[in-house]
């Protein structure tokens, strides 16, 4: 097993056991899908292998689970997707931010890449529910049907942190944007800091939920 695949199946795991425990599911999720983001330095390229990872894992217990379970568990662990897209959405957006306001120059091509992949990250969820609609039992097939159905038609909770993203990127000022790859600094290791920081802010947040519910 080379070390992609047992990171995927690392985050698999980890995402059978935050199904598995049924406590704030949502939350940990996106955690987790953010860690992944992270850890792999590659900006939000990795999205759709990242989602693949946790659905194989979560999945495996829905499975498992009484039916009238599956479609609520299930909207979790959707949710917590969504959630982890609109905050690496919203991290290039707050890179951005800061790099221009300390007049930081990027390589052109590594933001032209971003944005890419960054515009095709709903297209990417439906995608993969898709994918695995056919691969799962008739009811939690229908299920991941009627999610991408409503996904489709609606458009997903991260859309509008996405569309924020884009247009940041848009209105991003050209002089700090270099050609040559020696130029600039290195945007997905910036990215990858803010997401880090996205996640350290999940853990503080639900460290103070915690304390607030048991005073």
């Amino acid at each position: 097993m080379n070390e992609e695949s047992s990171v995927s199946e690392e985050v698999a795991k980890t995402a059978e056991e935050i199904v598995s425990s049924g406590e704030r599911i949502t939350e940990r999720i996106s955690k987790l899908l953010l860690d992944a983001l992270q850890q792999a330095e590659e900006g939000v390229s990795t999205y759709a292998s990242a989602v693949r990872s946790v659905l194989t894992g979560a999945l495996r217990d829905i499975e498992r689970s009484v039916p009238e379970d599956q479609e609520s568990t299930l909207r979790q662990v959707h949710d917590g997707i969504c959630d982890a897209g609109a905050k690496a959405a919203s991290s290039l957006e707050l890179t951005l931010e800061e790099a221009k306001a300390r007049s930081a120059a990027f390589r052109e091509n590594e933001l032209t890449r971003m944005t890419e992949n960054l515009g095709v990250l709903e297209e990417e969820l439906v995608r993969t529910m898709t994918s695995f609609s056919k691969q799962s039992t008739s009811e939690l097939s229908q299920q991941l049907k009627n999610l991408v159905e409503h996904t489709s038609r609606t458009g997903s909770s991260m859309r509008p942190s996405i569309e924020a993203a884009l247009r940041a990127a848009k209105n991003h000022p050209r002089e700090l944007l270099q050609e040559t790859a020696e130029a600039g600094t290195a945007l997905t290791k910036s990215f990858a800091s803010t997401l880090l920081r996205k996640a350290a802010d999940m853990l503080e947040s639900a460290a103070e939920k915690t304390a607030d519910k048991s005073e």
